[in-house]
This record gives C-alpha cells, structure tokens and sequence, in this order.
C-alpha cells in the first residue's frame, strides 16, 4: 500500500530534483511500439521553446522516449522500468510546471501494456508552494516542497487488472507529513515527518493505522521488498538518496 505511494514519491522527486526551470501543458502521448505521436499546447522547457501545439513524433530507443519535430529532438530518460518496458503507452493532458516559487505536475490519465503487464493511472497530481527560493534551481524548489508545503493525490492506480491505490493523498506542512492510503479495502491512516537537506528525503513514520489497529510494523516489512541503494529503511526512518 505505501510502498507504492513511497515508489512513485522516490520517481517523481528524482525527477523534479533533475529539471530545469519551463512550462509544458496539455501534453498527449500516443505510442505503439515501434513508433507513435505526441502533441503538446506549450513546450518551453530549459533550452527547449517550441512554438504552440506542436506535434512530435515518438521512438523509443534502449528505454529512453525520444520526442522529434523537424528541428528539434528531446530524449525523455530516468523513467522507471514499469513505464519504458510497456510496448504501448497512451498519456492523457500531462502538465508539467517548475518556477521560481511553485513547482506542479498532474496527469490524467495514463495507460499502458506490454506481453507482460498493464498499468493504468488517473488523475496524479504533485504541487509543491516555495516561499523562501533566492533562484532558480530546482533542489530549491524541492527543498521547499518537502519542508514546507507540498501535496500529492492519486485517484486511481492499477496494475495488471488490480486496484492497488484508489483515493490516496500525502501532504507536507513545515515538516509535518500526513498521509491516507486506500488500497486492499483498507484505508491507511498516518502522519510523521519529512525532511529534504544535501539531495535526500528523510521520512519519519510516526504512526500508521488501520482503523485503530497500529500497521506500523507490517508497513515496514512490506518496504524491505523496496530497500535498494537508493532507498534505506532503519525503522521509524526511510530515507531516499537522489544524488
């Protein structure tokens, strides 16, 4: 349950610590491997500003998207395997935002299959409100995302079929993270804190319940499956590295 929230948290902060300051809105992909079609109502990202409603055409090349006008060529990499292994992908009025005091992303609507598995999301957003960034970076702009305000909310994700996340949000306030998580029939209740310093996410599970039954311990059995080099768990603690 949370340690799909806690994936696609680590993904996504990843990201956001990797990009430079630009607006891209009402982003749609089409792809059916070998190739596909991607349309987009503004692209002004980092070097790349491109007129409006542009439309690109998509390869995707050792799991890395490459989206090409005549003129330009843009390589989407560092998504995760569950995304670059699906040999088709439909994603639905992506709009990516990253400024000096706000950074956003919400999605809605993403699917995609592959021989193997299917994947479904809809309606993902991330909003992180930065009241004290002195410039442009973005390590600035997650610093403050994750220690003073910054909000994500699921409605729906599924996986070969299954409901796995359904009606879930996480928010940050000044450190104080409070998170509920519908999956399983379950709804998981819980709070903490969250820090960011030097490139990595600190949380602290404080509580995690179901009801009035404590899942704190079973929770962090469940993330062991996710503990990597980048990912360590040292209950009450999680940390994320996105150096």
């Amino acid at each position: 349950m949370f340690k799909i929230g806690l994936i696609l948290l680590s993904i996504t902060s990843y990201a956001f610590a990797q990009l430079p300051i630009g607006d891209v809105t009402r982003l749609n992909i089409f792809y059916n491997e070998p190739s596909g079609r991607a349309t987009a109502g503004v692209f002004e990202f980092g070097e790349f500003k491109l007129p409006e409603n542009s439309v690109f055409s998509v390869e995707k090349q050792a799991g890395v998207f490459m989206l090409e006008t005549p003129d330009t060529h843009i390589a989407i990499s560092g998504l995760p395997e569950s995304i670059t292994s699906l040999s088709s992908l439909e994603v639905e009025n992506l709009n990516l935002s990253t400024k000096e005091e706000k950074m956003s992303f919400s999605l809605q609507r993403l699917t995609g299959s592959s021989s193997e598995s299917k994947l479904k999301l809809r309606e993902f957003s991330i909003t992180c409100n930065a009241k004290r960034i002195k410039n442009d970076s973005p390590q600035q702009v997650l610093d403050a995302c994750i220690n003073e305000d910054g909000k994500a909310k699921i409605q729906l994700l599924k996986i070969d079929g299954e409901t796995v996340l359904s009606s879930t949000s996480i928010s940050i306030n000044q450190n104080q993270l409070k998170f509920r998580i519908k999956s399983g029939g379950f709804n998981v209740k819980g709070n903490g804190k969250a820090f960011y310093q030097d490139q990595i996410i600190r949380i602290k599970v404080e509580k995690a319940k179901v009801g009035a039954l404590n899942v704190k311990r079973r929770l962090f059995k469940k993330l062991r499956e996710i503990e990597s080099d980048r990912v360590t768990l040292n209950n009450p603690w999680i940390e994320i590295d996105l150096k």
